[in-house]
């Protein structure tokens, strides 16, 4: 069993992502399998969503008492991401498979007084409260009594736990 672990174990990944209340920036994005691991994820009240599509459409959610930006949640997957490209050097990693709940619709301040059905889809924002990912690396698995099991790092970000 080529890559096998002889025993599970627990990873913990410990990301500090502010410094003095700046974001930590990515030099370069990580460069990854296209394939996306088909394990059954939190499939309950959540669906499927893409990287790029959160980077692309989502809005970054800021502290209420102070208008300081949250970290991302573009951010803290591409960090998560990074670590793990770092740790499993040359390993096969699959893309994270992210899932999203509870979403949060709201407007760009110019539609403030527009009524729901007349807003055009550039003045709509969208944020979804929880988010979880995992990222799959399938080539450092173990049988557990007949089961193949790949490791998996994943990470959850749940906005009501923030604010």
């Amino acid at each position: 069993m080529k890559n096998s672990l002889p025993f599970l174990f627990n990873l913990t990944l410990h990301l500090i992502m502010f410094q003095e209340h700046e974001i930590i920036q990515l030099d370069s994005p990580v460069q990854q399998n296209n394939e996306v691991s088909k394990a059954a994820f939190i499939e309950a009240n959540a669906f499927p969503s893409t990287l790029e599509e959160i980077a692309s459409t989502h809005i970054i959610p800021v502290f209420s008492k102070d208008n300081e930006p949250l970290i991302s949640q573009t951010d803290f997957i591409e960090v998560t991401n990074q670590t793990v490209y770092d740790l499993f050097n040359g390993e096969k990693i699959l893309q994270p498979n992210i899932r999203l709940s509870h979403p949060i619709k709201g407007r760009i301040p110019e539609a403030k007084y527009k009524p729901a059905s007349q807003l055009l889809e550039g003045e709509k924002t969208i944020y979804y409260e929880r988010m979880a990912f995992i990222i799959e690396i399938p080539s450092i698995y173990d049988h557990i009594d007949g089961n193949r099991l790949s490791l998996t790092v994943g990470g959850i970000k749940a906005l009501e736990l923030l604010t």
